[in-house]
């Protein structure tokens, strides 16, 4: 993101029009509390990743305050829940980013085997196995918990390029948010916490799609 679009993200008139759709994406979560599943479907052999979001409270996090104790991100625009531990089960093919670790946008796929809430297996060319040996330095098991499944819902973030605050928010695409999670509504306090960033997702809650190919259907 470069100063210009920085700029057109602060405008109030359009933060407040994107605090409506982080919001109504926020309640559509709560809504169902039950399961999600996550695209994208294109991937050749992807099975989608499922998990139970029953009794977790999603979060909205528009870039604007109204109350003392409140907390926002700034251009990381989006709408998350912290998904019931343990419950998580499938692959995630990291097509998009790892914005930690300096291992920015991905050359290569990276896929996620996920167990009973936990990444089991990653495979994939080198930014897979420099990450596999970044967690396995760490010795936590906790580290492999999926702690967060978000949607970035800023306009302005139209391109993936390795930045957190850029990539969490990049409009239509998710990123999954590994090891701690209490911060969000988990239940797991690990030693790290980073991101993986898939494009065009297709996401559902209890099978009603809500995100296709990358393409928000929840209005503001």
């Amino acid at each position: 993101m470069d100063k210009a679009e920085l700029k057109t993200a602060l405008n109030l008139g359009k933060a407040a029009q994107i605090g409506c759709v982080v919001r109504n994406v926020s309640e559509t979560i709560k809504h169902y509390e039950e399961t999600i599943g996550i695209g994208p479907f294109n991937v050749v052999d992807f099975r989608p990743e499922k998990s139970f979001i029953k009794g977790r409270q999603g979060n909205a996090h528009s870039g604007i305050v109204h109350n003392p104790g409140e907390l926002s991100g700034l251009t990381h625009i989006e709408a998350n829940v912290s998904p019931v531990e343990n419950t998580s089960e499938g692959i995630i093919v990291v097509d998009g980013s790892v914005p930690n670790f300096g291992i920015g946008v991905v050359e290569t796929p990276i896929e996620l085997t996920i167990k009973k809430g936990l990444i089991t297996e990653i495979r994939g060319g080198k930014e897979a196995q420099f990450l596999k040996d970044i967690l396995e330095s760490v010795g936590d098991p906790l580290v492999y918990n999926i702690g967060q499944i978000s949607v970035g819902l800023n306009p302005e973030c139209k391109r993936l390029n390795g930045v957190m605050s850029n990539d969490h928010g990049s409009y239509g695409r998710m990123h999954f948010g590994i090891g701690t999670s209490h911060q969000l509504g988990g239940a797991v306090k690990a030693p790290i916490h980073f991101d993986v960033v898939i494009e065009a997702p297709t996401l559902s809650f209890d099978g009603e799609i809500v995100i296709r190919d990358g393409q928000i259907l929840v209005e503001g």
